[in-house]
């Protein structure tokens, strides 16, 4: 303590010689410049990391308008087909042709399908090579029962019999429903979606369910569609719309991650 007080009291005394004023001089000149730059590095990083974050978040919800668009456009395409008049009269063979044609329109539909209020299947037309559309889940009958809205089936739900993004629109006359129409969607649509906003190599993209079961990611997507998302986004409230939160990645590395909320199927990007 002693030694210590000694230093100060040297320090500040009276310059003794010219090298010990000069050196005063220029520790003095220089002490204040460089606290400023260590104070402009300082929030330069925070403005950088700011700047990271608000990007995070604008790309982000601008993949959640996407893909709540490309849903939409189903269900808008679904509704205008419920209103074929062959339905009218329970002409489902005839219904069956006008379906086909709208079927291969749509880039994005995998199959068509056509249900009786009780969930049995009237109607199934498929494109080529696709693997065979399954059942309505109880679970998605109900809702269509219950609340006569479009409904997009439960991805996540494994012992579910349906497959792929199911859409299903009530078919009503005269407030009374009579059928079901159901488009089903590969996951692929999603993943291209992402993939085409082009990240940056340390930026990854995922949308997932309510349950946190990953249905699109903009790489390795065939590794990671049906399994749960890292650590990481288990954090993220899902009662919450956008949001941003930190954590561990998939690769045990640092990083952050912001969260949207899609409006009409309650997924996340």
């Amino acid at each position: 303590m002693i030694a210590a007080r000694s230093s100060i009291a040297h320090w500040f005394a009276p310059p003794t010689s010219l090298h010990s004023y000069l050196t005063r001089l220029i520790v003095g000149g220089l002490g204040p410049i460089l606290i400023f730059s260590v104070f402009m590095m300082v929030l330069l990083a925070r403005q950088e990391q700011a700047n990271r974050m608000r990007g995070l978040g604008d790309t982000t919800r601008a993949l959640a308008l996407a893909i709540d668009r490309e849903i939409e456009s189903s269900i808008t395409n679904l509704e205008a087909l419920a209103t074929a008049e062959p339905l009218d009269v329970g002409a489902v063979n005839v219904f069956r042709a006008a379906a086909a044609r709208i079927l291969h329109t749509q880039n994005n539909w995998r199959s068509l399908s056509l249900f009786d209020p009780k969930g049995a299947q009237l109607m199934r037309i498929e494109k080529p090579l696709v693997a065979e559309s399954n059942d309505i889940s109880r679970d998605s009958l109900n809702s269509v029962l219950r609340t006569r809205q479009p409904v997009i089936g439960d991805f996540s739900n494994r012992n579910s019999p349906e497959s792929g993004i199911n859409i299903y629109v009530p078919v009503t006359r005269e407030q009374t429903l009579i059928y079901i129409l159901c488009a089903v969607i590969e996951p692929r649509v999603f993943t291209e979606i992402l993939t085409r906003q082009k990240f940056p190599d340390t930026w990854t993209g995922t949308l997932f369910d309510a349950k946190r079961t990953i249905i699109a990611r903009s790489r390795d997507a065939e590794k990671f569609i049906g399994t749960s998302v890292a650590d990481l986004l288990t954090t993220a409230n899902l009662l919450t719309g956008d949001q941003l939160v930190r954590g561990v990645g998939p690769d045990g590395i640092a990083a952050d991650a912001a969260v949207s909320r899609l409006n009409r199927t309650g997924w996340f990007v």
